[in-house]
């Protein structure tokens, strides 16, 4: 039975020695790791960004689509040899919780776009944010035309399942859809 019999920090603080008592081995010694590297900058913590992260991850796992922002998508598989699809977004504006500045509309959408093999393995993705803002004369126009981005996504293999998610910040609702292109 080994009882421990103390310990003390050495080789600048990232290994303790720790000293067992034995009755074969009467000291024995072993060094084991402990911290981490950390970066010399700290982060801010950023509420919105942390919410959005974890709202578009349950919204990935979750295997039904959502539709509280409503939108349409096109897919584009580039030529060969970029291993790219191009997805292109309309999101419906009336459904955008926008907030009226200065004469002007504004919000942010945070948008995923994930691919997939046939056995649910990623192979590749982008997050991104589209920033909107836009004159209260063009309020009407946007409501019609819809809000309107493009996003690039690599991939590894010849037809990938593609996940959709865009999540609008203002008003607390995602939107998500599936894909599966034709063999």
């Amino acid at each position: 039975m080994c009882k421990l019999r103390g310990f003390r920090p050495s080789r600048a603080a990232l290994y303790i020695r720790i000293g067992f008592q034995d009755p074969v081995f009467w000291r024995a010694y072993s060094d084991c790791r402990h911290g981490y590297f950390a970066s010399a900058a700290i982060r801010p913590y950023d509420r919105e960004e942390l919410l959005a992260f974890d709202r578009m991850s349950a919204a990935l796992r979750y295997s039904s689509d959502l539709g509280d922002i409503p939108f349409v998508f096109s897919t584009n598989l580039e030529p060969v040899g970029q291993s790219q699809i191009r997805v292109d977004i309309q999101v419906d504006a009336g459904k955008i919780g926008l907030k009226l500045i200065d004469r002007h509309y504004v919000g942010k959408l945070y948008a995923a776009v994930f691919a997939t093999d046939s056995k649910g393995n990623a192979v590749g993705d982008n997050w991104g944010t589209v920033d909107i803002d836009f004159a209260v004369e063009k309020y009407q126009e946007m409501i019609n035309a819809g809000i309107r981005f493009s996003v690039p996504v690599p991939y590894k293999i010849a037809k990938p399942s593609l996940k959709i998610i865009i999540y609008d910040t203002g008003s607390d609702r995602l939107g998500s859809r599936r894909h599966q292109f034709d063999n």
